[in-house]
């Protein structure tokens, strides 16, 4: 993540503000998305929890900063940040719902990968939302299995 975070920073960001730190956000949750840890056995799933509890705080920090710059002057630019602010904040929020998954089922339970990644494959896309009846089915469905 780390790396990836840098290549953004010194290749890609065209200057500091409330953009770049949203796409810091995604560049650290791309690295943390749980379908590309490669996780064969259910304690696998430990330094990937550890990597998230650490950014935690950080990418928290983040959005709460950006959530304060909203306020722009330049309403194409205040529709552009917020949009997008919307975008991140909803994906850091699916992420900590399957990090609280991980953490309160699958681990407890030893639920292997395969079966978490497949209960929570439906609310992993962009267009998914976590407050659904879909996503209560999915997670029923992985129970009653």
């Amino acid at each position: 993540a780390v790396g990836d975070l840098v290549e953004f920073i010194t290749k890609e960001a065209k200057n500091y503000g409330a953009l770049m730190e949203l796409e810091m956000v995604a560049t650290v949750m791309r690295a943390l998305k749980p379908g590309i840890q490669g996780w064969k056995r259910h304690f696998d799933y430990m330094p990937w929890m550890i990597m998230l509890e650490d950014v935690r705080p950080i990418v928290d920090g983040m959005l709460s900063f950006v959530s304060r710059d909203l306020a722009s002057d330049d309403a194409k630019e205040q529709k552009l940040i917020s949009e997008r602010f919307v975008a991140v904040s909803n994906k850091w929020e699916k992420l900590l719902f399957f990090y609280t998954f991980i953490r309160d089922v699958s681990l407890p339970m030893q639920v292997e990968p395969n079966d978490t990644l497949k209960t929570l494959e439906p609310i992993d896309s962009d267009q998914a939302r976590l407050r659904t009846s879909s996503t209560f089915r999915s997670i029923i469905k992985m129970f009653s299995e």
